[in-house]
């Protein structure tokens, strides 16, 4: 496994591959906690026992602090240990959790969801969190960072219309609760993978004078990829959102054609009338009515060929009422007159 991670690193110039075989190395190794652990399996170690806590719903929420070691460090870097779950707690600083290896369950104000390697969690302060176990392969790096790091030469650096910018600063000022929380699905991403992996490298290696400038660059670079990595994360999710409400409209339009409503479907989605028609147009080159006429006359031209209806029944089982209309636009999709079809 070392060497597939070295290899994946080789070309960025930035460490030798060596140096990361040495990451790969003091990850996989046992601390004397996961050691502990291994022998005493589900028993809640002493380090909790020195945590303050708060109550919810009469459970303990353990508070994580900092604060000590941000008087000699900008950041904090840990691995967390495996062979144990991560009880219930909260930072009170800005953390992300990289699955370096394996993968890791975590459940999040009440929500659970599973990183693989290379995924990425971003919390802001104050979330609540816990993670399942994580067994020998499942390695994960959490950083936790000091709030001078966001500063306003920083937030400067990102533009006010990325979806990182507004996670950062509500993560200080505590605007939306919803956005407590960001989960980076990284699938290939090797400048990503390269910045938290060289933030994680410096911070366990031995310190040299120009740590902190070193530290202090990799911050910089990290969260510009992260930026990248939200942006492009969000376009996929909306293409397939916007895929997924285009099959909605056509599926509708199918059960609904004698008199289905554009402004029905858009209340039954949630979307503005005039956006969900313009997104018909850009996905389908053709409108909500033309969609809908399509399926009418073609409806008409299998009940015209398969049964002895007439016309004016066919008509109004298709939806439409005006026979001047239906016979006029008939023919103009199918070049024949309804008449000439069944007589032919």
């Amino acid at each position: 496994m070392a060497g597939h991670r070295t290899a994946k690193m080789e070309g960025f110039g930035c460490l030798s591959s060596m140096r990361f075989a040495e990451l790969d190395t003091y990850l996989r190794t046992e601390t004397e906690a996961e050691r502990w652990h291994k022998e005493n399996p589900g028993v809640i170690s002493n380090f909790y026992g020195g945590l303050p806590f708060v109550m919810e719903e009469g459970k303990k929420i353990y508070i994580f602090d900092f604060t000590d070691y941000f008087l000699l460090d900008d950041l904090l870097v840990i691995k967390e240990t495996r062979y144990t779950e991560l009880y219930p707690h909260f930072h009170k600083y800005m953390e992300l959790n990289y699955t370096y290896s394996g993968k890791c369950t975590y459940s999040i104000n009440g929500e659970t969801t599973e990183l693989r390697e290379g995924d990425i969690l971003l919390l802001q302060k104050n979330v609540i969190h816990s993670a399942l176990y994580k067994g020998e392969n499942d390695i994960v790096i959490n950083i936790a960072f000091k709030d001078e790091l966001f500063s306003i030469d920083f937030l400067n650096s990102l533009s006010e219309k990325e979806p990182m910018y507004d996670f950062v600063v509500n993560s200080f000022f505590r605007m939306r609760r919803h956005d407590n929380y960001i989960v980076i699905r990284n699938r290939g991403n090797e400048l990503l993978n390269a910045a938290v992996e060289s933030i994680a490298l410096h911070y366990f290696s031995a310190r040299k004078l120009n740590y902190k400038t070193v530290i202090d660059g990799y911050f910089r670079i990290l969260f510009h990829h992260l930026v990248n990595a939200t942006n492009e994360q969000m376009s996929d999710g909306l293409k397939k959102e916007n895929d997924d409400v285009i099959y909605y409209v056509l599926n509708y339009i199918s059960t609904h054609f004698q008199n289905g409503r554009l402004e029905e479907i858009a209340g039954e989605l949630g979307y503005n009338y005039n956006y969900l028609s313009n997104l018909i147009k850009e996905k389908t080159g053709k409108t909500f009515s033309g969609l809908k006429l399509e399926h009418q006359l073609n409806t008409a031209y299998k009940l015209i060929t398969e049964t002895d209806l007439p016309i004016s029944e066919i008509c109004l089982r298709c939806g439409i009422t005006n026979q001047t209309y239906f016979y006029r636009k008939f023919s103009e999709y199918f070049h024949m007159l309804p008449t000439k079809l069944r007589s032919g």
